[in-house]
Formats: C-alpha cells, sequence, structure tokens
C-alpha cells in the first residue's frame, strides 16, 4: 500500500509531496548503505534533524535537500521522483522526464513540477472517494446485520438499491 492509499495519512498535497520526498530520500540512503547517521555527518546536518526530515515530519530546506542529495552521489530530481522513476534497469541513465527537465526554463520547470503534483492530487481525490464509499458501505452492512429496512439504509448511507442488496 503507497502512501496515497492509505487512509490514516494526512490528505493535503503538499503533505504528500513531503512525505514522498522523504520515503524517497530513506530509499536512497538504503540503496547507499548509509546509516542515518553518516547522512548527517556528511552533510552537516544535526542527526535528529534529519531523523524528522526522513520521516516526513517537516520540509526538507532545498539547501539541505542539495546538500543531502550530494552526499548521496544523486541528482537532486531523483529525492523527487523516486528510484523507479529515476534509474533505467542498470541504474546509469536518466529517464525522458529528467532529461526534459534539465532543458527546461525556470518557468517551464515550474510548469512541470505542476504537472507532477496535479496527478498526486487527482490521486488523492480519488482515494478519499474510495475512503467514503468504503465508510458508507461499512455504515451499511451493520445496519443490514442490525434489521433496518432497505429504505432507510438507502437514505442513511447513500448507497444504491444495488449496492445495499450486494451487502446481503
Amino acid at each position: 500500500m503507497t502512501f496515497i492509499d492509505d487512509p490514516r495519512m494526512p490528505l493535503c498535497t503538499l503533505d504528500v509531496v513531503l512525505y514522498e520526498i522523504a520515503q524517497n530520500v530513506r530509499s536512497w540512503i538504503l540503496k547507499r548503505k548509509y546509516t542515518q547517521k553518516d547522512l548527517a555527518n556528511k552533510t552537516g546536518i544535526e542527526y535528529y534533524t534529519l531523523l524528522r526530515y526522513v520521516k516526513g515530519k517537516c520540509g526538507i530546506p532545498t539547501e539541505k535537500l542539495k546538500r543531502i542529495a550530494k552526499a548521496l552521489s544523486v541528482n537532486i530530481k531523483a529525492l523527487f521522483l523516486g528510484l523507479t522513476e529515476y534509474e533505467d534497469e542498470d541504474g546509469k541513465a536518466e529517464n525522458k522526464l529528467l532529461r526534459f527537465i534539465d532543458e527546461c526554463k525556470d518557468q517551464e520547470s515550474r510548469d512541470i513540477v505542476g504537472a507532477v503534483v496535479r496527478p498526486l492530487s487527482e490521486g488523492m481525490q480519488t482515494n478519499k472517494e474510495k475512503v467514503k464509499k468504503a465508510e458508507k458501505i461499512k455504515v451499511a452492512k451493520d445496519l443490514v446485520k442490525a434489521g433496518i429496512a432497505i429504505d432507510i439504509i438507502l437514505r442513511t448511507s447513500g448507497l444504491s438499491p444495488e449496492e445495499i442488496i450486494q451487502l446481503r
């Protein structure tokens, strides 16, 4: 289950982006076989501050993110895009998106970042809808078990008659 699919996680777009960056930093730390203390020493970032960054408890300032990327020997974009989007099978070549971003001017780069964030937002919205639907189904199941009339369940849950019949 990814972060976006986890209904316990906050659904704010910024929270998702910060969490994903933190997870990507964590993945690169593991890939490089560093400890978080090693990375703290290499970057000059205090150990406990780095722990907060890696846990996604707070955002990583750009300057510190650059230091982390340099210490991990990766392009800073890898921390935004993650391992799978960034590397090919050999781990050497950047994918097409990264090459395109490198050629972009400042405004274009911002547009691209917006294009990356937009699908995350849409995914979060889809997740919200799935969670709401699951909650409605749970409430309806409980009402069916309690022997409540179907017309009351329809009004209470907002589910269709077909969906309620499937619960039986």
